[in-house]
């Protein structure tokens, strides 16, 4: 959870990752996003520590090709369903009201970084959207932050 909203990666993106594709000196993921296109995401200091710690207690010595996120009972990759199980676990035990999917994670990083400032199009590169267009819908939020800071600091308002 914590490497679906450090980075913003699709939950495709997220089961299709292997062991090699963290790289911890950079502090990216490399990611094959829609199209099999790459690209190459940022992501926190505390998300790397966490998959630090979660590589280490791996059995056996998976190669670099492995996948990062397994079935330990049949060391194959998780599937959608498996990320979808394994949140609602958690949420359920957080006792969250509402709905989380693993859009959720996506949806908060991109609206988070725009209501922060960060420029659209430095989103829609790390999204992985080939159109910005794809990246506004991300902005209803971050709008009513705008309406807010305008009604709060001009005279006019």
């Amino acid at each position: 959870m914590e490497l679906l909203y450090s980075s913003g990666i699709r939950v495709g993106e997220l089961i299709n990752l292997k062991i090699g594709d963290v790289d911890f000196i950079s502090g990216t993921v490399i990611v094959r996003g829609k199209g099999n296109r790459e690209r190459s995401v940022p992501t926190t200091e505390r998300s790397l520590k966490f998959l630090e710690q979660y590589i280490t207690v791996f059995p056996g010595q998976p190669d670099e090709k492995h996948p990062l996120f397994f079935n330990p009972k049949n060391h194959k990759g998780l599937t959608r369903q498996g990320i979808t199980y394994i949140i609602n676990k958690y949420v359920r035990k957080a006792c969250i009201a509402v709905r989380v999917t693993p859009h959720t994670f996506r949806h908060s990083f991109a609206t988070h970084l725009l209501n922060a400032g960060c420029d659209l199009r430095a989103v829609q590169e790390m999204l992985g959207h080939r159109s910005l267009a794809t990246t506004q819908v991300y902005t209803h939020v971050s709008m009513a932050k705008l309406k807010d800071v305008y009604n709060r600091s001009h005279p006019h308002a």
